[in-house]
């Protein structure tokens, strides 16, 4: 296996240099980029809707572009700014009829717009629902086998654990192909092998797996 290079800071350092990519989001991050050329479509030229898996990197690309569009996040939608590129996170939790209001002041304003949501979120209100399925979509899938190995990697180096080529090989095909499960299932193993006493090996890990170590 090839190595990976990571440069591996804090999670809230939200540098370009620190977005992790491979093809599950490289639309995703091409998007975010070149904005804000081919952001929209007709009649919403000017929003975007991001959409994908838990943890899977909408946050931290909404970061991004909050920086290069000199955005705001909108956490009152009865009270958008005015002038102001505007995002809006996690829309699974929001009031639909807030968001249905939302999408009608940012298209009269031209204001550009960058909603996240979960991949499984669909409106139940029938006009807000009609607006989500006439923007333009932009999916971030789940873990392909290079992000994989970039998660696995990185999530053992967020606790100052080392590990080799033939470690990731082995929980590759041992873990689900999504992000939050990933990093929870590192972070027991963890959890494990330090209550244990005992070093992160294969047949530890093995170990852990037999066992049906909640996680």
């Amino acid at each position: 296996m090839s190595q990976i290079p990571l440069n591996l800071a804090s999670s809230t350092d939200y540098r370009r240099s620190n977005f992790f990519i491979s093809d599950c989001n490289k639309t995703a991050i091409e998007v975010i980029d070149n904005w804000p050329r081919a952001w929209g479509i007709s009649p919403y030229l000017y929003t975007l809707l991001l959409s994908g898996p838990t943890a899977s990197g909408k946050s931290f690309l909404a970061n991004l572009w909050q920086h290069n569009a000199n955005a705001v996040k909108a956490t009152d939608l009865s009270n958008l700014p005015e002038e102001k590129n505007i995002i809006v996170e996690n829309c699974e939790n929001l009031s639909e009829e807030e968001l249905f209001h939302l999408f009608n002041h940012t298209n009269l304003q031209q204001q550009y717009l960058l909603l996240t949501a979960n991949d499984s979120w669909q409106p139940k209100l029938p006009d807000l629902s009609s607006r989500i399925n006439s923007v333009k979509k932009i999916n971030i899938y789940p873990p392909d086998d290079h992000m994989m190995e970039i998660l696995i990697l990185a999530s053992f180096s967020e606790k100052s654990v080392q590990i080799n080529s033939e470690i990731i090989t082995y929980l590759k095909p041992r873990l689900s192909r999504n992000y939050q499960d990933i990093k929870e299932t590192i972070a027991a193993i963890d959890s494990y092998c330090l209550s244990h006493k005992k070093k992160i090996t294969i047949p530890v890990i093995k170990q852990f797996f037999e066992n049906k170590i909640s996680f």
